[in-house]
């Protein structure tokens, strides 16, 4: 399967709110996959999608990362504040601490 047709899937089991084949996504050795996963649970905004989210914060590929912290303000769930500072205090990229500590301001202006 192409990986566009692995991405609309992704897009789709969102939608309908399929935890359970998007966590396959979420944990693929393809970042891409990870990162288009972080994306469409953003679009989700249920507890399950912020705690798999959270559970994705760590991710070695900066741009899923990204991607994670991104969806978490989207969601604008405040409880996720604590696990954004957690990876903005250890992370060395400027880009990905500027995201961090610009999200955390949009949650505690939501």
């Amino acid at each position: 399967m192409s990986e566009e047709k692995k991405i609309e899937k992704i897009n789709h089991y969102a939608q309908k709110g399929n935890f359970k084949k998007l966590s396959h996504f979420c944990a693929s050795e393809d970042s891409e996959l990870r990162c288009a996963c972080a994306v469409a649970l953003g679009s989700v905004g249920s507890e399950e999608a912020r705690n798999m989210l959270i559970s994705m914060i760590n991710d070695p590929d900066l741009a899923t990362k990204k991607a994670v912290i991104t969806s978490l303000g989207k969601i604008g769930d405040k409880g996720s504040t604590e696990y954004i500072r957690h990876a903005m205090d250890h992370s060395s990229d400027a880009g990905f601490v500027e995201l961090c500590r610009e999200t955390i301001h949009q949650l505690a202006n939501s």
